[in-house]
């Protein structure tokens, strides 16, 4: 009888303890769930409000086909990816890594692939430069689950067009801003989307477009305000709340896994997962805030990256694991900002408006101007930027000016 109320005992006190314990972990979850992040983004709650649920629009099916007359595949990701063109990539990285405002002409195996798709090409930029802008399926409650676009796709065709612009403004030819502004129109399906990838290639597009546009001749084309305007800060806070939200709806369904069994041992685990989820979502807040409030075009990531890591607790495994590096992407959105602002600097100076040596993006540098005894000028930065990897392409600080 003494056994059998010792056990009784001691199943209440570890029913007890666990209704305390999921108490706990369920008040925490849905407080953090209902935190307000930085930029005006609301709660992760609110999250699925800001990406509604939507199909590939007419502009899209259209693109993927003609896409496809260029030997580049849009649309839904498979697992036949072709490899760019031979020297293509090589191409372009080596002349937005130019500290000049020419580009050189396209080597003979560049032109020969860009002379054969001239009129794919063509018919791809007219339909990009008339119509609505390509939307893609987005099915943001899918979680992890959720459909992409071809986002390999997207870089290939850009380099394309981007490649002929450089090579159109080596001849000095105009014509390389309708190129441009092509580019510019497919990533706009892009950079609406949650998903932290699709902000990373959208960020990947932009700084090749603006690297290419510092180039180009003539005077800056209407279209330009839009890639000015895109504020890239906001849409990386944006993606890092919908992965936290993507994040927590995965563990979610997890949690509440199929069977007897798993529903025995979930009830176990459950607060244990709930107070390691709400961790992790105020990783990802705290994460955003300090990023939300750095200013600093030559952000250093490892710290940063360090930091975060080291605020989650021993006993969040799972968060440990599954935080991404948002100390690496934010140094790419950094970098941007002085990227954006020395292409407009150089486009300026070549147009004869004198330009503010101070910096509107970056708190921690300046720029000066300065002429050459041969008549060319030269814009410099007051620091280099540090690059996020061995990989990444980081337009000079230094630019001369010599049209």
């Amino acid at each position: 009888m003494r056994i059998k109320r010792a056990v009784l005992v001691g199943a209440a006190v570890i029913v007890v303890l666990w209704v305390l314990a999921a108490i706990v972990a369920y008040s925490r979850e849905k407080g953090e769930l209902a935190q307000a992040w930085p930029a005006g983004l609301g709660s992760v709650r609110d999250v699925p409000g800001h990406f509604p649920a939507q199909t590939d629009n007419e502009s899209a099916t259209k693109l993927i086909v003609l896409a496809a007359a260029c030997d580049v595949r849009l649309g839904a990701p498979s697992g036949d990816h072709k490899a760019a063109a031979e020297g293509l990539n090589e191409y372009v990285r080596a002349q937005l890594q130019r500290g000049e405002d020419r580009a050189e002409a396209a080597p003979p195996k560049v032109a020969a692939i860009l002379g054969a798709k001239v009129a794919p090409l063509d018919a791809v930029r007219a339909q990009l430069l008339s119509a609505t802008p390509p939307r893609w399926t987005m099915h943001i409650d899918r979680g992890l689950d959720a459909p992409l676009p071809n986002l390999l796709g997207h870089m290939e065709l850009t380099r394309l067009f981007v490649a002929r612009a450089l090579d159109a403004s080596s001849r000095g030819d105009a014509a390389a801003w309708e190129d441009l502004h092509a580019a510019w129109n497919l990533g706009a399906g892009v950079r609406t989307r949650p998903e932290l990838i699709s902000q990373l290639i959208s960020l990947a597009l932009a700084r090749t477009i603006n690297g290419a546009a510092r180039t180009a001749p003539g005077p800056r084309p209407a279209w330009m305000h839009e890639l000015a305007d895109y504020d890239v800060r906001h849409s990386m806070l944006a993606s890092m709340q919908g992965e936290a939200w993507m994040m927590h709806h995965a563990s979610e369904k997890l949690i509440g896994g199929a069977g007897f069994l798993n529903r025995v041992e979930n009830a176990v685990a459950w607060p244990y997962a709930h107070l390691m989820g709400s961790s992790t979502l105020a990783a990802y807040r705290r994460s955003a805030t300090e990023l939300a409030a750095s200013r600093d075009c030559d952000f250093r990531s490892g710290g940063f990256s360090d930091r975060m890591l080291a605020s989650i607790p021993s006993w969040n495994i799972i968060g440990r694991i599954a935080l991404p590096n948002f100390g690496s992407m934010w140094q790419r959105v950094a970098h941007y900002g002085a990227e954006r602002e020395a292409t407009a600097k150089v486009i300026d100076l070549r147009s004869g408006v004198n330009v503010d040596v101070a910096s509107t993006q970056c708190s921690d540098g300046t720029w000066s101007v300065a002429q050459r005894a041969d008549g060319a000028r030269v814009l410099k930065f007051s620091r280099k930027l540090t690059p996020a990897n061995a990989v990444e392409t980081v337009m000079p600080m230094e630019l001369v000016i010599s049209r």
